[in-house]
């Protein structure tokens, strides 16, 4: 991920950051044997769903086509359907299932994307932060009452690259997501779990490791599983 901290041209700075554009227009050609650099100004359903493509440059799009890479197809079902129990039995198997099967992958030159489909099948559980958190959230949309959605995190440090990761929405306030933190603690064996607590819920990062401690690199914005991109009020 491409995302660095802001400076006085923030906005054009993150425009271009977030996609990677410099690097996808000198290097696309380089990686044309794995990313669909054709794809670049399409939005959901002309996605393809064997390999990685170059995102578009427009940030609407860019959460658009990110939001579409979580949606749930076939083969991510096929890696659901056998799991039982409450929702929040669900949650935990979901994540220990992906954690498990997930190897890193780095971009590499050109920032691409690549859908949960894609993911579970053809590219083997291999991709980066964003290609876990869009198949996470592709996983959870499994499972009846959860609600969940991307975080775009900025680079810790500046010039350090950025972070994204899935939250699932666990309940509307703090003293009734207390029964639901407690499971989850229990069963990922933190003596601390984070959490964030706002207007819009209580919600859990779903990230490559168990919630320990928060990522510690500013959020940059939140990505809907409609696509709706929405940023930071608190």
């Amino acid at each position: 991920m491409r995302i660095g901290i802001g400076n006085t041209l923030l906005l054009l700075l993150v425009c271009v950051a977030i996609c990677g554009v410099a690097d996808m227009m000198k290097n696309s050609s380089s990686t044309a044997s794995t990313v669909v650099a054709g794809v670049g100004n399409t939005v959901g359903e002309d996605l393809p769903n064997d390999r990685r493509f170059v995102p578009s440059t427009s940030l609407e799009e860019y959460g658009q086509q990110l939001a579409a890479c979580g949606k749930a197809g076939p083969q991510v079902r096929a890696q659901t359907a056998s799991l039982r129990g409450t929702p929040t039995q669900r949650l935990i198997a979901v994540y220990q299932q992906l954690r498990d099967r997930w190897h890193y992958r780095p971009d590499g030159d050109a920032e691409t994307f690549q859908t949960a489909e894609a993911s579970v099948g053809t590219l083997q559980y291999q991709g980066d932060c964003e290609d876990f958190a869009a198949t996470m959230m592709a996983a959870l949309s499994t499972i009846d009452g959860l609600t969940s959605r991307i975080v775009i995190c900025h680079g810790r440090l500046e010039g350090e690259p950025g972070h994204a990761f899935c939250e699932v929405l666990i309940a509307d306030d703090l003293r009734s997501a207390s029964p639901v933190l407690h499971r989850l603690r229990s069963a990922w064996n933190l003596p601390e779990l984070v959490c964030h607590g706002g207007p819009t819920g209580v919600w859990v990062p779903l990230d490559f490791t168990p919630p320990r401690k928060a990522y510690d690199g500013s959020v940059y914005c939140f990505i809907s599983n409609r696509g709706t991109v929405t940023y930071p009020t608190e």
